[in-house]
């Protein structure tokens, strides 16, 4: 099968789930497909016009749920950088068929960046969101970060905790080199949603 994103294993999944809604959270029934590394979802089959989408990264992760949980059996969490999808299938097989495809996504992307540690990466912080927890209360700001490898492009969403954790690391191991670029201060955590020039910082 070709491949549109780097380590991004274009699988034909695609059917129907029922997704738990976010505020109401009443079961409805919906249309799903997952493609280069994005799960999207629209309405129904017909219908041309996603109503969502979110991309899928190496931190990101889908398990089964307990009955307990939701009340519904072969239900499973889709947990990504930007939303938690909680959607439940017909039964037990396409629920592992959907499971099997999201984890061969993860496990290909990992196998990509190891074979090409040597590539150059340009990125950028092109704007933030607010996502909020699956129970709908107040959740985490997000920043989407667009990428570019050798002609590829792809896009990955990371929280500010992640930022940080990777300026403490080049900090330390890079640091001497670090300070001869008069780099400006890494900007603190804020409560509030990011502002455009927070986000260009």
């Amino acid at each position: 099968s070709p491949i549109g994103v780097p380590g991004c294993l274009r699988l034909p999944m695609r059917g129907n789930l029922w997704k738990r809604g976010e505020n109401l959270k009443s079961w409805r029934r919906r249309y799903f497909w997952f493609e280069d590394g994005v799960l999207r979802y629209r309405e129904n089959q017909g219908d041309t016009t996603p109503k969502g989408e979110s991309s899928i990264s190496l931190g990101d992760y889908a398990l089964p749920v307990p009955y307990e949980e939701y009340h519904r059996y072969h239900t499973f969490e889709v947990v990504s950088s930007d939303r938690v999808y909680v959607l439940a299938a017909d039964d037990h097989e396409t629920l592992q068929h959907w499971l099997s495809a999201l984890k061969a996504h993860t496990n290909k992307r990992l196998a990509f960046l190891q074979e090409n540690k040597g590539l150059p990466v340009v990125c950028r912080v092109t704007s933030a969101q607010r996502v909020p927890k699956a129970d709908g209360k107040r959740g985490h700001v997000v920043y989407n970060v667009e990428c570019n490898s050798v002609g590829y492009n792809w896009r990955v969403q990371r929280r500010y905790t992640e930022f940080s954790e990777l300026h403490k690391k080049l900090l330390h191991e890079y640091g001497n080199v670090m300070k001869t670029l008069a780099l400006p201060k890494f900007p603190p955590q804020t409560l509030l949603a990011p502002s455009p020039l927070e986000i260009l910082r």
